[in-house]
C-alpha cells in the first residue's frame, strides 16, 4: 500500500512539474490581447510550406543521429559490458565524457579541429583543410557531431541491461551456437526495450537541438520556435510553432509504449555467484582493443584536447570567471 501510495504521489507530481506548463503555454496560443484569438495558428499555416520543409530537414537529422548512435553504441556497450576486453572501465568512463559537454562546445572544438587554419590544416595542408571544413557544415557535420554527443546514452544503457540478463539463458543457447549467434538471438532480443528507449531518447534530443544545426549552418525546425520567442519576442508564435514538434513528440512516445506495452524480458541481476558471463575475445582482442582506441581518439581524446589547449591559458580562465 505505501509503495503504491509513493507512486501515485510521484506520477501526480510529476504530471504537474511537466504537464502544467505545457497546458499553459498551449492555452496562450489561443489569446491576444485578453481576447480569444487564432492568429499564432494563421500564421503559422500562412508559412506552412516553409515549416514543412524545416521539420523534414530536422526529421532527417534526428533519424540519422538515432541510426548511427545505435548502430555505435549497442556494440560498444556490448564490448565494455559483456567482454574480456582490456580497459573496458577506463574506456567506459572516456566515451561518457560528451554526454556532460554541451553539443555546441563539441560542435566548436571539432570546428577547431577540421576548420581553416585547424589541426588537420597544419597536417594536410589547406587544400584538404577546405574540403573538410566545408562537409563539416552542414547535415553531415550535424549527424556526426550529434552522434558523437548522444551515442553514450546507447552505450549506457546496453550496458546496464547487459548486467541484467538471466545468464542460464545464455549458457543454454551456447550449447548450441557461439557467442555472435547468443547475442543475435537471445541477449540482444532481452534487451530491446533498453536499446528502443535509448533510441527514442537520441531521437528526441537530436529533434529539439538548436545550438549545432544553428552553429554549423543546417536549418531546421526549432530554429522558427526560437526566433519567434528570441528576435520577436511572440510568445504565442513561438509556442503555436512548437505544437508540430510537440506532436511528433507524442507519437513518437505513443509507438514506444505500443511497442514495449505487455513486453515481456526474462532478466535478473545476475548469476547465483554473483558473476556475469564474459565473452572471450581470445585472438581478437588486440584488434578489438585497437578499434575501440582509435574511436576514443577520434570522437573523444581530439576533441577534448582541443578545449583543454584553448581554455589553458590564464587569461582565458580569468575572462570565463569574470563573465560567469
Amino acid at each position: 500500500m505505501q509503495k503504491r501510495l509513493t507512486l501515485i504521489v510521484a506520477a501526480v507530481l510529476l504530471a504537474v512539474i511537466g504537464l502544467l506548463p505545457v497546458l499553459t503555454m498551449v492555452t496562450s496560443t489561443f489569446y491576444a490581447g485578453g481576447r480569444l484569438s487564432l492568429n499564432a495558428y494563421q500564421e503559422l499555416l500562412g508559412s506552412g510550406k516553409l515549416h514543412v520543409t524545416l521539420m523534414a530537414r530536422s526529421l532527417l537529422l534526428s533519424s540519422l543521429v538515432t541510426f548511427f548512435a545505435t548502430a555505435v553504441g549497442v556494440p560498444l556497450g556490448v564490448l565494455l559490458g559483456k567482454t574480456d576486453l582490456a580497459f573496458r572501465r577506463t574506456f567506459a568512463v572516456l566515451f561518457t565524457l560528451p554526454l556532460l559537454i554541451p553539443p555546441y562546445v563539441i560542435a566548436v572544438a571539432w570546428f577547431a579541429v577540421v576548420g581553416k587554419g585547424g589541426w588537420i590544416a597544419l597536417t594536410v595542408g589547406p587544400a584538404a583543410s577546405g574540403q573538410l571544413a566545408s562537409a563539416l557544415f552542414g547535415l553531415g557535420g550535424c549527424t556526426t557531431v550529434l552522434s558523437t554527443a548522444f551515442m553514450p546514452i546507447v552505450m549506457l544503457l546496453t550496458i546496464a541491461y547487459l548486467g541484467a540478463v538471466n545468464p542460464h539463458l545464455e549458457d543454454a543457447g551456447r550449447l548450441v551456437g557461439r557467442w555472435p549467434r547468443v547475442l543475435r538471438h537471445i541477449t540482444l532480443p532481452l534487451i530491446a526495450p533498453a536499446i528502443l528507449f535509448a533510441a527514442v531518447l537520441v531521437f528526441l534530443l537530436s529533434l529539439g537541438e538548436v545550438g549545432v544545426p544553428t552553429f554549423l549552418r543546417y536549418p531546421v525546425y526549432p530554429v522558427e520556435t526560437l526566433t519567434q520567442f528570441a528576435a520577436f519576442y511572440d510568445f504565442s508564435a513561438a509556442t503555436a510553432a512548437a505544437i508540430p514538434m510537440l506532436t511528433v513528440t507524442l507519437i513518437v512516445l505513443a509507438l514506444e509504449y505500443h511497442l514495449l506495452h505487455d513486453r515481456v524480458s526474462e532478466l535478473r541481476a545476475g548469476t547465483f555467484d554473483g558473476k556475469l558471463t564474459q565473452i572471450k575475445l581470445d585472438r581478437w582482442r588486440f584488434l578489438v582493443f585497437g578499434v575501440v582506441l582509435g574511436l576514443a581518439v577520434v570522437t573523444v581524446v581530439l576533441p577534448l584536447a582541443v578545449l583543454v589547449i584553448e581554455s589553458s591559458s590564464l587569461s582565458t580562465l580569468a575572462d570565463a570567471f569574470s563573465r560567469a
